[in-house]
């Protein structure tokens, strides 16, 4: 998959997640009808806006792509992340990374200024494990 693929990939990812959070129908009549015994209307009284529901939406930022050591790929460029450093840095805590020493310790480290709302942590499941 080239790099402007995922990127667009997951830009409509981000987006349909924050266009899809906790907005509230205008009303019953743009519903579906319901099947069984409940028309709409009795569908749509137990539906309760969220308490941050916002009528313009809600950006939320986040990475929907990280691997950490125990993807093969990751693991075969050294990479020294575990999924508990994933989440770490997702909440603006400094994580170790590049450059490593000969031991294979991280010398270098990063962070990010602000939380992220929401990460996934995607590692591959070939060969998950293999190499630790």
């Amino acid at each position: 998959m080239l790099l402007k693929d995922k990127l667009l990939l997951i830009y409509a990812v981000a987006m349909s997640a924050s266009l899809s959070g906790c907005i509230e129908p205008e009303s019953s009549e743009n519903l579906p009808a319901s099947k069984g015994n409940l028309d709409s209307k009795e569908v749509t009284d137990g539906i309760t806006s969220c308490d941050n529901a916002d009528q313009n939406g809600m950006a939320l930022f986040g990475d929907v792509h990280i691997h950490t050591r125990y993807s093969f790929d990751a693991a075969a460029n050294s990479t020294g992340t575990t999924p508990e450093d994933a989440h770490r840095y997702a909440r603006g805590e400094e994580i170790p990374i590049f450059p490593i020493n000969e031991e294979g310790v991280a010398l270098g480290r990063t962070k990010i200024d602000r939380p992220l709302d929401f990460i996934a942590v995607t590692d591959h499941g070939e060969f998950l494990g293999e190499r630790r």
